[in-house]
């Protein structure tokens, strides 16, 4: 499995996860979700979105890095919104490398604020070229961006929030044509960062609510990642009541036209920093609203697997859904009067949407944007209808299978991870288990022969046949799992395999699916490293076949 940089010359990088090439993706094979969904986007996702130009149009290719990232938190605002100071002060008082704060614009480029080991500032260029760290792909944006990024380390030690949350400080919004002067796109690396971020928190000044046109811009450019806003009514303080009433009045009112959901976005009134407050009329209120930001972030990397398996089913959503739309322009572009045609197209696509979604099955909610669209072909310039590729059946149902079958099997098989409670009878369900499994022959590697197995606590005895088992004919093979290892068996290129590793030998089973693998493996590590209650079960059934005269060993026997 390899995830490629993108971009670069010469096909860049690669980095290669432990599994096996060859073998077909199952969740079992990984060890946590995140790695799982990583080698899902690996070994099924990236091909996909490739061939129908999702990463030129869309999103970038996702980095194994920035799957299994710490949450971070962006912030964004005008110039002189204390966005800084606001940090610092999250930060506990704490100075980090690459920190200044005035009147004026001074942070000029954007930095991630990270825990380490010691307190260190790391340039963009030397921060990207590892592709280990969750901003590798940030190199797409080129060395003009490059310069006015970096990483600002701080020791954990120092300030102990850093070892569970990140978080990017943002150049301040410029009014008017400083802001389009900048030598890098601006407004792509925002969308970057709001695609990765797990919280988007808009700063407000809340003694000059003026909002520019170029800060309304970037607020529409987040309008996708709209559920992941909160707003920060900041310098609240040093106004009257009065008038910050008609300031946060005033900013519901902008922003009620901008994200069109009928939920009103989360505002912390405050003024944060280390100063007193100075409006006494408010005192309480507004030290309960530092509070209960304070709280919501320490809180953020409870549900931050949840929001990661959430964004990575949108992707996927919104993956499927772009294919089919530039499917549909494609075979709706004529021979004769093309350009014409493109054109209404162009002008009529969100028309189109509503009528690909009806005659797919795929949701409306699934389908990009238009004016993501319309950005890439004022870009780009021309481009052929014609020529965009196509969606075959095969490229459609791989799609289907990975949103329909793949994911909801991640989701069951890391189920306590997602935060799921089994409860003591599912966990002694799991003791047992009847099916048939591939026996990876002891006298040759690449030979495999079928046979029924049956899982009764931990005794795992197999047959030639269903029929024999159910005859009571005497097993193939019996051993007792409880002292043994049961491990996925992913240095095998034979797919959905599983390894029992005992004291005399290791033995090789495969399913015939990832989510029978991953019934069998949760099964035999059930009763080879049982729970209390599961143990007390197995006991108990032990003392049972001893008394009806079962053996007991480690290895197959027969």
């Amino acid at each position: 499995v390899v995830f490629c940089r993108p971009g670069g010359g010469g096909g860049g990088s690669v980095m290669c996860d432990e599994v096996h090439p060859k073998r077909e993706w199952a969740a079992a094979d990984y060890t946590d979700a995140r790695s799982a969904l990583a080698g899902l986007y690996a070994k099924r996702v990236a091909a996909l979105e490739k061939h129908s130009l999702y990463n030129d149009y869309v999103a970038a290719p996702l980095y194994e890095s920035e799957v299994k990232a710490k949450p971070q938190v962006l912030l964004v605002g005008q110039y002189s919104t204390g966005k800084t100071t606001f940090l610092q002060y999250l930060l506990g008082g704490v100075d980090f490398p690459g920190m200044h704060v005035g009147p004026e614009p001074t942070t000029d480029g954007f930095m991630a604020i990270c825990g380490g080991d010691t307190t260190r500032l790391v340039p963009g260029t030397t921060a990207t070229a590892d592709n280990n760290s969750p901003y590798a792909g940030l190199t797409t944006f080129g060395a003009a961006f490059l310069q006015r990024f970096g990483v600002s380390e701080v020791s954990t030690k120092e300030c102990p929030l850093l070892g569970d949350i990140a978080f990017v400080d943002t150049p301040g919004i410029l009014a008017g044509a400083k802001q389009k002067e900048r030598s890098y796109d601006f407004l792509e690396a925002v969308r970057w960062f709001a695609d990765k971020a797990d919280q988007i928190l808009l700063l407000f000044d809340g003694h000059k609510v003026d909002i520019s046109d170029e800060f309304k811009e970037v607020i529409l450019a987040l309008q996708p990642h709209d559920d992941k806003v909160r707003l920060v009514l900041n310098k609240a303080d040093l106004v009257t009541t009065e008038e910050l009433m008609h300031c946060y009045g005033g900013v519901m009112w902008f922003l009620g036209k901008v994200f069109k959901t009928p939920e009103v976005k989360r505002c912390y009134t405050s003024s944060f920093w280390d100063q007193e407050l100075k409006n006494p009329e408010l005192q309480r209120f507004m030290e309960a609203e530092r509070s209960k930001l304070l709280h919501d972030l320490a809180v953020l990397p409870e549900g931050a697997l949840n929001r990661k398996v959430n964004d990575f089913v949108r992707r996927l959503r919104h993956g499927r859904a772009h294919m089919l739309t530039l499917d549909y322009l494609r075979r709706n572009t004529p021979l004769m009067g093309k350009q014409v045609a493109m054109e209404r197209m162009r002008e009529e696509l969100g028309l189109y949407s509503s009528r690909i979604a009806k005659e797919s099955g795929v949701p409306l909610s699934d389908f990009i944007d238009v004016a993501t669209y319309e950005q890439y072909w004022a870009k780009h310039g021309d481009v052929d209808f014609a020529s965009l590729p196509a969606a075959s059946d095969k490229l459609r149902a791989a799609w289907d299978d990975i949103i329909e079958r793949c994911t909801p099997h991640l989701l069951n098989h890391f189920k306590s991870e997602m935060g799921f409670q089994e409860t003591a009878a599912d966990r002694m369900a799991l003791a047992k288990k009847k099916g048939y499994l591939l026996k990876q022959a002891s006298t040759s590697r690449t030979k495999w022969q079928k046979r029924y197995f049956v899982l009764d606590n931990s005794e795992l005895s197999y047959y030639g046949t269903q029929e024999d088992a159910a005859q009571s004919v005497e097993p193939k093979g019996t051993m007792i799992l409880e002292s043994c290892t049961a491990t996925a068996a992913i240095e095998l290129e034979h797919s959905y395999a599983i390894k029992l590793v005992t004291a005399d030998r290791n033995y090789f089973l495969a399913a015939d699916s990832a989510e029978d693998m991953s019934a069998w493996l949760k099964s035999f590590q059930a009763v080879s490293s049982p729970d209390d209650d599961t143990r007390e079960l197995v006991r108990k059934m032990q003392e049972m076949n001893a008394a009806a005269g079962a053996g007991s060993s480690t290895a197959f026997k027969g």
